[in-house]
């Protein structure tokens, strides 16, 4: 009697916990603050006065007085004076 028992148990367990965390955190905080302040103040102040004051007074008098007077005065006395005096005495 020849009893063979054979057994062969193959437990293969096979436990695979693969466990991969990728864990990735970029945080990037980029504050740029340009202020840029021009301040340009530009005051011109012209002043240009130009007077001219040109006065003329011309006073011209031209007086031109002629004054003729003639006075002519013409006296003629013609006087003519005849006497005859014819005295005739005859006696």
């Amino acid at each position: 009697t020849t009893t063979t028992t054979e057994t062969t148990t193959t437990t293969t367990e096979t436990t695979t916990t693969t466990t991969e965390t990728t864990t990735t955190t970029t945080e990037t905080t980029t504050t740029t603050t340009e202020t840029t302040t021009t301040t340009t103040e530009t005051t011109t102040t012209t002043t240009e006065t130009t007077t001219t004051t040109t006065e003329t007074t011309t006073t011209t008098t031209e007086t031109t007085t002629t004054t003729t007077e003639t006075t002519t005065t013409t006296t003629e006395t013609t006087t003519t004076t005849t006497e005859t005096t014819t005295t005739t005495t005859e006696t």
